[in-house]
């Protein structure tokens, strides 16, 4: 229905399915809550005496006037499971105290016996600030920016694991913009510029992230990010859902999510709707080529995945907005991810989107992250695959090197190894797609999909060649030799570089039985 106003006059509780209103005015005395999960669009302006209450359960609402004015209380139930929670404001002025007061936050014990569960992102230290007890240091929440939560434990008089949080405040009228944040933090030994930033959705509504056409905040924002990728907390994993421009995403009210900005990142108003709105293209079958590649430690249950997309005019180098790395790229967490084919640079990739034709061509380099757990020098893993709209006709297999064994993966077969629980890194298995039985003894070998990259000042990494002797050698811009040397592939191999070499633009020749390959590289 659409109503020009509601009734001025409105007392009580009056539940609200979904709504379109010309303009909404709620007057002294007034009180209307939604019900759960309703969807209001106001296509004027809001108006909410500051003796009138509005409040919105699970809800979104959309408002289109400019000039609208008082206070709505959004309410949000959150799973009081014991995880870690993304949250943001969708109102202005919330004052954090206040609510560190008011909702059921976990508390610390022993020497954080003053901690609360609620947590702000240091992009100066990538680490988390814990809110104190009591503390006004705080202010109000920050316009589009996410905080973490965490709720008390269920206690003998709560009826259910579910709690409700509540921000109370007056909607933005305007879009959002979020300054550029960059910090020096020490990563891996090396000084690197942190941009990461952690951002959430200000409004009461659903954002369009990525539609079926590739619109959204992504695109919105595309020229202002260092990566087109955005990760969005997966409390149950204690990991990182990746997104990109490969699959449609809308952002719940109040949902957070990282990204790596180097400009003003804006959240426009004109993006809020409600789910109702996008779930024709949210419904749709996946029809996109991919396999999804997923190791299991088989002691804990825990598992991991990386995504493998198959498109037209996709290349086997790294595209902007279809390729992202790894939240946690570069650093040992558990976990599984690829390599770039050509020009890699050493970046672990969490999607990866490959040529749709070509299957036979492409060995996509797989690598495994573990860590040390209870003690134990190793582990069981099983990786596994799920194909989809992949042609029939084309078998995947992983490759291991060091166990000298190739297995088909499909729906019935999966391979089950044994690892070291410090394994770190790539070389050991590569992930082949072929629609014929493949022998180790005449394993399929392509020069372009060998990557030859620095790894450091002193070291050439070369990854993709598993087999057979190769000749190396470097030359600076006049031509000059500097380095000949030969080496057997081994999947991975590290060349030492000269200790005379000096920072510049060198030319690497590769030679392998398969043809010559010739690499630019930039010695820092």
């Amino acid at each position: 229905m659409k109503l020009q106003s509601i009734i001025q006059t409105l007392t009580g509780l009056f539940f609200v399915l979904n709504m379109n209103s010309q303009n909404m005015n709620i007057a002294s005395g007034g009180n209307l809550t939604t019900s759960d999960g309703a969807e209001i669009t106001v296509i004027g302006n809001l108006v909410i005496d500051p003796e009138g209450t509005f409040e919105l359960k699970n809800a979104t609402l959309k408002v289109e006037g400019d000039n609208s004015s008082g206070k709505i209380k959004y309410t949000k139930t959150l799973d009081n499971s014991n995880y870690w929670f993304g949250i943001s404001s969708p109102v202005k002025n919330q004052n954090i105290k206040e609510f560190a007061d008011n909702e059921p936050l976990a508390s610390g014990s022993g020497g954080g016996i003053t901690n609360r569960g609620l947590a702000s992102y240091d992009n100066t230290t990538n680490a988390w600030d814990i809110y104190q007890h009591n503390s006004s240091d705080w202010g109000n929440f920050t316009k589009g920016e996410a905080y973490l939560i965490k709720l008390r434990e269920k206690g003998t008089e709560d009826a259910d694991t579910f709690f409700d949080v509540c921000f109370e405040g007056p909607i933005l009228n305007t879009d959002v913009l979020l300054p550029a944040k960059s910090s020096d933090i020490e990563h891996n030994g090396e000084t690197v510029p942190n941009r990461l930033q952690y951002i959430g959705n200000p409004f009461p509504s659903v954002v369009n992230i990525v539609d079926e056409n590739g619109e959204g905040l992504l695109k919105y924002n595309h020229a202002n990010m260092e990566e087109i990728t955005l990760y969005f907390y997966n409390s149950s994993m204690d990991d990182f859902d990746t997104v990109n421009y490969i699959e449609a995403k809308t952002m719940n009210a109040t949902e957070g999510f990282f990204a790596k900005t180097n400009d003003v990142f804006t959240i426009p108003r004109s993006l809020t709707n409600h789910q109702q709105r996008y779930s024709n293209y949210k419904s749709r079958k996946n029809t996109k080529e991919s396999i999804f590649l997923r190791i299991t430690d088989n002691a804990t249950g825990s598992y991991r995945q990386t995504s493998i997309f198959y498109m037209e005019g996709a290349t086997t180098g790294n595209d902007p907005g279809y390729d992202s790395t790894f939240f946690y790229n570069g650093v040992n967490y558990f976990g599984i991810y690829t390599h770039l084919l050509n020009d890699s640079i050493g970046d672990d990739y969490a999607i990866q989107t490959l040529p749709k034709n070509g299957y036979e061509k492409m060995i996509v380099p797989v690598g495994i992250n573990t860590k040390n757990s209870e003690g134990l020098s190793s582990t069981e893993i099983t990786i596994s695959a799920k194909a989809t709209n992949i042609p029939s006709e084309i078998n995947i297999y992983i490759e291991d090197k060091e166990m000298n064994t190739i297995v088909l993966l499909d729906e019935n077969s999966t391979y089950t190894t044994m690892i070291s629980t410090d394994y770190n890194g790539i070389g050991r298995f590569y992930l082949h797609t072929s629609s014929t039985t493949l022998d180790l003894n005449e394993p399929p070998i392509n020069i372009n999909n060998i990557s030859v990259y620095t790894s450091s000042r002193e070291n050439l990494r070369i990854v993709g060649l598993q087999n057979g002797q190769a000749t190396l050698r470097i030359f600076n811009i006049l031509g000059k030799k500097i380095l000949d040397t030969r080496f057997k592939g081994n999947g991975v191999n590290d060349i030492k570089l000269p200790q005379s070499i000096t920072s510049g633009v060198y030319i690497v020749q590769l030679i392998t039985s398969t043809g010559k390959l010739n690499k630019k590289i930039s010695v820092e």
